[in-house]
């Protein structure tokens, strides 16, 4: 048994599982659908030498002074456990899934016991299995699970041919990169890095999106996902506009992101926070571990802007964030001495994440066809839009926090994305405060094409003068809609006036 010190990225963990040790917020699960001619004990065999190599997978953490330690095991830890419901009706078994899903993604890993993966194959019927693998954060993170489905993959498929494995033995662990971490850490260069970030996120503000429900007093990462489809049209068009700006799809992405927030939000001064695999060194980007970081991007609509500047300044700002990527998050949070709220996370509580990781390589023989059933992770934020790149291919979903907002709240969200994004790469020269991110069907219900009329606007016009020039123009047209009641702009023009001639009389009494 040996230890090495926690990477600043396990430190934070850690300080959350004491906080709450029977959280499974950090949980990773990924869920695998296989079928064919599966040699279960070659599996075992696998998965047994992935340990073996991988010191972070055989790794339990102790606190040494109150300091967070890694304490690597030397014997493997976790073993396969194969679940038969062949005897079951292969239906009833499949709709089991979601259930198994949401079991294996809730369940609670004790750091200082181990262990922090747990693997279950269940085998539905003779040539069809669903292969479940749950990790802590702890130990892993997005990149990592595809290193250890392909090195499954490899040592599946040399040991079923009795060959010995072409995998070469790893020249560093991951506790070796936490030493390293630590080391330099302490170098004075970083210095540079960290006042760079504290002059990049002074005065930042919280930003005010829109919940559906009370904010719990601790926060909650009990989430859930929504899929969106962007059409091909429209993908290519980002694409295409993201090259002829000279900017990256991220960007791209971002900026438009960032648009869609200050719309909902109201707010010009937009925090957003971003993942960055951050493996520096091809040694780095096989091995298993915790490596990501997290980054804060801060995007200023406070001009009229149109979209192509306003991705000119979006650039600029990640190309700057980009080269100070080594301070750990969880060092900066520090280093800035932010009050604790245990209701949110510090510094942003929505994030975009671009995932461009290599697509793991399943391929293993002809008689096994193996796909990804689901990718399980609990709401860390608020709401975070995830945007996979396979080729040309992008993969949209938003993990939100179903005790924040409702289902249906999200999918609006995702559709307002969609539209905004098109209407922004269609007119890149209009202000983005001009161009709308309601469908068609919206604008329909709002407005109706038949009722529509226009009307001067005097600059400087107060949103009381606007609302009067409504109610005169449409009088009985639905103003609010709250749950089952509607009002009509006189309906909410009179209850209005009431409201102002109550708020009067009560000031003069005073």
């Amino acid at each position: 048994m040996t230890k090495a010190p926690a990477s600043f990225q396990q430190r934070r963990l850690w300080f959350l599982y004491e906080l709450e040790p029977t959280s499974s917020a950090y949980n990773i699960c990924s869920v695998f659908s296989i079928q064919g001619q599966l040699n279960v004990e070659i599996l075992q065999q696998a998965f047994r030498e992935l340990q073996r190599r991988h010191e972070s997978l055989r790794t339990t953490f102790e606190a040494i002074d109150g300091t967070p330690w890694q304490i690597i095991q030397p014997n493997i830890l976790t073993e396969i456990v194969l679940e038969d419901w062949s005897k079951r009706p292969l239906a009833e078994s499949e709709q089991q899934i979601p259930t198994i899903v949401g079991s294996e993604s809730e369940y609670a890993f004790d750091l200082s016991t181990g262990p922090l993966m747990r693997a279950r194959l269940f085998r539905l019927a003779p040539e069809r299995y669903i292969f479940t693998l749950t990790l802590h954060h702890i130990i892993a993170d997005a990149w990592a699970v595809g290193v250890i489905l392909e090195e499954i993959a490899t040592l599946y498929k040399f040991a079923l041919e009795k060959e010995s494995s072409a995998l070469r033995e790893l020249k560093i662990q991951y506790g070796d990169y936490a030493l390293w971490q630590q080391e330099k850490f302490n170098d004075l260069a970083l210095e540079d890095s960290l006042k760079y970030w504290e002059k990049q996120l002074a005065s930042l503000p919280v930003l005010q999106f829109p919940i559906d429900f009370l904010r719990p007093r601790l926060q909650s990462f009990r989430g859930d996902l929504v899929k969106f489809t962007l059409p091909n049209s429209l993908t290519k068009a980002v694409s295409s506009f993201s090259l002829q700006e000279g900017a990256t799809l991220f960007m791209t992405l971002m900026g438009a992101f960032g648009v869609l927030l200050s719309r909902y939000s109201g707010q010009e001064d937009i925090p957003v926070g971003t993942s960055i695999a951050n493996r520096p060194g091809i040694d780095l980007e096989k091995l298993i571990g915790f490596f990501v970081n997290m980054l804060v991007i801060r995007t200023n609509l406070s001009d009229e802007l149109n979209f192509r500047q306003l991705l000119n300044r979006v650039k600029a700002t990640v190309l700057e964030a980009f080269e100070h990527t080594e301070v750990p998050f969880e060092t900066l949070v520090e280093r800035l001495k932010l009050e604790q709220d245990t209701s949110r996370n510090p510094l942003f509580k929505i994030a975009f994440t671009l995932l461009n990781a290599p697509k793991p390589n399943f391929n293993i023989e002809d008689n096994l066809e193996i796909s990804i059933l689901a990718n399980q992770e609990a709401a860390r934020f608020d709401l975070e839009l995830f945007i996979t790149q396979t080729g040309d291919d992008l993969h949209r979903v938003i993990s939100y926090n179903i005790d924040l907002f409702r289902k249906e709240t999200v999918e609006r969200f995702a559709r307002h994305f969609c539209q905004l994004l098109e209407n922004l790469v269609a007119q890149p020269d209009t202000p983005v405060s001009k161009l709308s991110f309601l469908l068609p069907e919206e604008l329909e219900l709002l407005v109706p094409a038949k009722s529509r009329q226009t009307f001067a606007v005097k600059s400087g016009s107060g949103l009381h003068e606007i609302f009067n020039q409504q109610v005169k123009i449409r009088p009985n047209q639905t103003a609010l809609i709250y749950e089952q009641s509607k009002l009509t702009y006189e309906q909410l023009n009179t209850r209005a006036n009431q409201f102002n001639t109550c708020y009067k009389f009560c000031s003069n009494l005073n």
